[in-house]
């Protein structure tokens, strides 16, 4: 057996043993004065229950439970890299940080605004490409101020932000569309919904009293939903309708003391080059009363990405490295890039990063 124990958690990594390295790193930072470290730990071995336990329902592929033990794994090398050499490392949503100044202005004005609502409603939209999923991470990791851990990697976030992104089935009906949402709701704050039926007579309040999972969360802690619509499944009659449900009917009932706040995130993508189509959801989007529109999400332009290097300056400390790195991922070029485009390079020049420490 290796003398360092860090040496030993990898071992279990290499092998498959995501469980046991978890069980491992946890009690090496209880003994090692990190406690404040295991929260990470804990959150890890919860979706990892979750998602063996949805694996043997057969509620998930194989292939989502490999995934997601791999994204434990990185998770889990990049604490031991930093626990090794204590150069703080720099985790993967970091990439979800770049541009979008415009709408993370907004939703900070309207937040502060709504502070005291413990239910918000807000609406992302764009082109598909722009990354309406990285827009809500990037918010729901800002309320729980995950971007400032490698400026203090000892010191665990004072608050959680659970992501909970609903995958609803297509559907242009009324109650079929509130059902979708429902039964989502219910299975993902983990309460069986055939337990409480009928489920639409149900409230968000209803179901948030009889989740376990919130037992571990407190009244300043968030729960963010990304709820998606794609424009091909937009109706003009249904989709605002069930939109107003959502807010009037569905969360009416005040939520349990306990509760934490909860944001809800409607994302609606384009997908379709029906300019008639998207300028019809661009009017409902901009003119909703209820629902704050975060401004459009559009393309990147070359020089935000080169100001997201000059924030982690750590990646590449000359100018030369930078302009070497945003050439050898981004090209030439100066054409603004999709956000897809953008995430996806950023997370590998993070990793790259990251493995450079790794022995």
């Amino acid at each position: 057996m290796p003398e360092n124990p860090l040496e030993r958690i990898r071992e279990h990594l290499n092998a498959g043993e995501v469980e046991e390295a978890l069980q491992k790193l946890d009690l090496w930072l209880q003994a090692n004065g990190k406690a404040s470290l295991s929260n990470d730990v804990a959150l890890w071995r919860a979706d990892l229950s979750r998602g063996e336990r949805e694996f043997s329902q057969s509620l998930i592929a194989l292939s989502d439970l490999r995934a997601l033990q791999q994204k434990i794994t990185r998770g889990i090398l990049v604490l031991l890299t930093e626990l090794g050499t204590g150069i703080p490392a720099i985790h993967t949503f970091h990439c979800y940080t770049c541009d979008r100044v415009p709408q993370t202005d907004t939703f900070a004005e309207s937040f502060e605004q709504r502070r005291k609502e413990k239910k918000q409603f807000y609406f992302l939209y764009g082109w598909e490409r722009q990354s309406h999923l990285g827009m809500f991470r990037r918010i729901a990791y800002e309320l729980e101020g995950a971007f400032l851990d490698d400026l203090s990697p000892q010191t665990a976030p004072g608050v959680k932000s659970r992501q909970m992104e609903l995958r609803l089935r297509p559907t242009r009906k009324e109650q079929l569309f509130k059902l979708e949402i429902a039964k989502n709701l219910f299975h993902l704050l983990e309460v069986k919904p055939e337990d409480h039926e009928p489920i639409l007579d149900k409230s968000l309040a209803y179901i948030a009293s009889f989740s376990p999972l919130l037992q571990d969360f407190s009244e300043k802690d968030y729960l963010c939903i990304y709820i998606p619509i794609l424009s091909y499944d937009w109706d003009n009659q249904v989709t605002p309708t069930v939109a107003s449900w959502v807010i009037e009917s569905f969360c009416k009932d005040p939520l349990p003391a306990n509760c934490p706040n909860v944001l809800f995130f409607f994302a609606v993508v384009f997908e379709e080059e029906d300019q008639d189509l998207v300028h019809e959801i661009r009017e409902v989007v901009e003119n909703s009363r209820h629902i704050q529109a975060l401004p459009e999400l559009e393309k990147v332009a070359r020089r935000d990405i080169r100001r997201w290097f000059s924030i982690y300056h750590q990646i590449a400390e000359t100018a030369e490295a930078r302009d070497n790195l945003i050439t050898g991922h981004f090209g030439s070029g100066q054409e603004p890039l999709d956000m897809e485009i953008v995430e996806i390079n950023l997370r590998k020049i993070i990793d790259q990063y990251n493995n450079s420490f790794i022995r």
